[in-house]
């Protein structure tokens, strides 16, 4: 009996991919690796947000602790910019190294109102080290150092006291916050208040949103934002400014 032979069914295998297969699995790759490297940017940046935020108000409690101590004795918050920091003869002796030298954060310190230097996440934690930093003496209630202070907070995150100064610009760095958008500070008053230099102006307009709200936020990133809790220069080089935010009039 005769069979019919038959021709078997031929498959081509898959297993190969073309250069054109390769390079869309590729870009498909470089997009979710992108928008999961934003995600985990935006992530970061709001937790940073948050805890900045958080710091703010830690040290409003901080001021509230120090100045109602369980003496009951009357206590001023000492300058820590400007002029008139209280100082003994040897780090005052040079009015800028002391301006540069001393934070209200060990002011807080010594009082025992706060025990840790406060989280600004922002921006940098890392002084330019010296040997001669100054020291908040409790009992003389000024700073103190066994010789000329040498230890730089300027570019450092950190919180500040100085003079109310109505007659400057918007700006923490000179005295004045305007709090509703219109109105200066209350002359021959003390500010205090948060320094964050070299803030990425992205973050910076985004603490301005979170602690701002509408509408005393800028709309945007090209100009000041001389408005509200949070004041900043808008930068001209690079994506960087120092940050001001207010923590209270006392």
């Amino acid at each position: 009996m005769n069979m019919k032979s038959r021709t078997p069914s031929k498959f081509h295998s898959t297993a190969g991919m073309t250069l054109v297969e390769m390079l869309i699995v590729g870009a498909i790759i470089c997009i979710v690796a992108g928008l999961l490297i934003t995600a985990g940017s935006n992530a970061v940046r709001k937790s940073r947000i948050s805890t900045t935020i958080g710091s703010i108000a830690l040290a409003k409690t901080a001021i509230t602790d120090y100045l109602t101590p369980e003496s009951g004795a009357n206590i001023t918050i000492p300058l820590t910019e400007g002029a008139n920091i209280p100082a003994d003869g040897v780090a005052g002796a040079n009015a800028g190294a002391l301006g540069n030298a001393a934070r209200l954060d060990d002011v807080l310190l010594a009082a025992r109102s706060i025990d840790k230097p406060f989280s600004f996440p922002l921006s940098s934690s890392v002084p330019i080290p010296g040997t001669n930093p100054v020291i908040w003496n409790v009992g003389a209630g000024r700073f103190t150092a066994a010789a000329a202070p040498d230890t730089d907070y300027s570019n450092t995150a950190r919180l500040e006291c100085r003079p109310t100064a109505i007659a400057a610009a918007p700006s923490g760095g000179l005295g004045n916050f305007r709090i509703d958008g219109v109105s200066n500070l209350p002359q021959g008053r003390r500010v205090v208040y948060a320094v964050l230099p070299n803030v990425n102006i992205d973050a910076a307009l985004s603490l301005s949103r979170a602690l701002d709200k509408e509408p005393l936020s800028e709309v945007d990133i090209t100009t000041n934002d001389e408005r509200g809790m949070v004041v900043y220069v808008a930068p001209t080089n690079g994506d960087t400014t120092t940050v001001y935010v207010y923590v209270g009039v006392y």
